[in-house]
């Protein structure tokens, strides 16, 4: 949505985002991680498996910064 389609509908009622159910997201990205990533906006190589190697990719191609990347590397332990 464009900024002048946001500040259009100021004063109308926000739209309610669909929520999903954490134990329903955590089997989509296990059941298919770069397609779920794919939706969240992320790119990752064709062919990629590896969940670690999606999430440093990633990091490594700046799809991630600042704090975000900064906690991803910390649990990843780089």
């Amino acid at each position: 949505m464009s900024l002048f389609q946001q500040l259009g509908q100021q004063g109308q009622q926000p739209r309610q985002e669909k929520q999903q159910d954490p134990r329903q997201a955590l089997n989509e990205i296990k059941a298919d991680p770069a397609s779920f990533l794919k939706q969240a906006g992320l790119s990752v190589p064709e062919g990629m498996t590896d969940p670690q190697q999606m999430v440093w990719h990633i990091i490594d191609s700046g799809q991630v910064r600042g704090p975000r990347a900064q906690f991803a590397r910390r649990l990843m332990g780089r």
